[in-house]
């Protein structure tokens, strides 16, 4: 019975523990540590071992300072490879808006024709590395469900455009498509907030 009781105790306290902002509060926690620590010693008439508590609170606020660093160098890495597919997403939403649907290339002669060529180029650039291919891969690594489906209206944006490319004598009905990828390019800021997000550090 007490050993439940001792259980679910400590139980509570380590729930209780995992909801406190440990980062925010680090200094705090050790100044207590250590204050503690010196009373203790003081009471034990111990106070050689104050060097060894000392030293003991410098590494724990090396290591925290480690895993801070370690942990913002990630979050970078991790936010310029979103970054990097959002971008993406924003030349493929820009060049079929552009448009209207695939830009059809004429004749090489004809002014436009160079530019429409990379415009196509970079259309397909986009798409494999943002949605399509290695992009399908990345999006599932770096982004949660919640943009499932703005993923899903572009990869049906992008069937569909290219199934009218490869199809130019067939009329084109893709209004729906375009419209769903205007607004995905008006929104995209919005859309991806939450992996993008700076927060305060705007403001530094």
């Amino acid at each position: 019975m007490l050993g439940s009781s001792i259980g679910s105790l400590f139980e509570k306290y380590w729930d209780q523990s995992r909801k406190y902002d440990w980062e925010k509060n680090f200094v705090p926690v050790i100044v207590c540590i250590f204050v503690v620590s010196f009373v203790i010693l003081i009471g034990t008439s111990k106070l050689e071992l104050l060097p060894n508590v000392i030293l003991g609170c410098i590494t724990a606020i090396f290591a925290f300072c480690a895993y801070k660093y370690t942990k913002e160098k990630f979050r970078l890495e991790l936010f310029e490879k979103r970054w990097e597919v959002c971008q993406h997403i924003n030349v493929f939403c820009s060049i079929a808006i552009k448009y209207g649907d695939l830009p059809k290339l004429g004749k090489p002669e004809d002014k436009d024709y160079e530019e429409k060529k990379q415009d196509i180029i970079e259309y397909q650039n986009a798409a494999a590395k943002s949605f399509k291919g290695e992009g399908y891969h990345l999006r599932s690594l770096l982004f949660s469900k919640d943009t499932e489906d703005t993923f899903k209206k572009l990869n049906e944006a992008y069937a569909f455009l290219s199934n009218s490319y490869l199809n130019s004598n067939e009329p084109f009905e893709g209004s729906e498509h375009l419209k769903n990828l205007s607004k995905i390019y008006d929104e995209l800021p919005k859309r991806f907030k939450p992996y993008l997000y700076f927060g305060d550090y705007r403001n530094d």
